[in-house]
């Protein structure tokens, strides 16, 4: 899985530096985001325990939480209604664990965003 991940990570990164030159509408840029975030938080679940040199863990959850503060900027430039929105909140929270402002985030948010956490 070394090489497949090495080629997703290439375009994605590529896809992302897209965005971030061309500067789409966030209603453009969720819905690509958002499956990005799921592709690295599965990278990091599936290749936890792996020794080898083709995957390395700081590189991906750097790339993940980019993608994850990118997207929560997202969010709250305009109100946009994700059916996504909570899982993404939520793996926020979880890899922010212990940082102050992702509580305060999670504490901050609509109502119903916060009871599907």
């Amino acid at each position: 899985m070394g090489k497949v991940y090495e080629f997703l990570d290439d375009r994605l990164r590529a896809i992302r530096q897209d965005i971030i030159l061309q500067q789409p509408p966030p209603s453009e840029c969720i819905p690509i985001l958002e499956p990005i975030v799921r592709f690295y938080a599965f990278a990091a679940y599936r290749h936890c325990e792996d020794k080898g040199d083709q995957f390395d863990p700081v590189l991906n959850h750097g790339s993940l939480l980019s993608c994850l503060k990118c997207l929560m900027i997202m969010y709250d430039s305009e109100d946009h209604v994700s059916e996504d929105r909570s899982e993404m909140e939520a793996l926020y929270l979880i890899i922010n664990l212990g940082h102050t402002e992702a509580l305060i985030r999670s504490l901050t948010l609509p109502k119903h965003i916060r009871w599907e956490l």
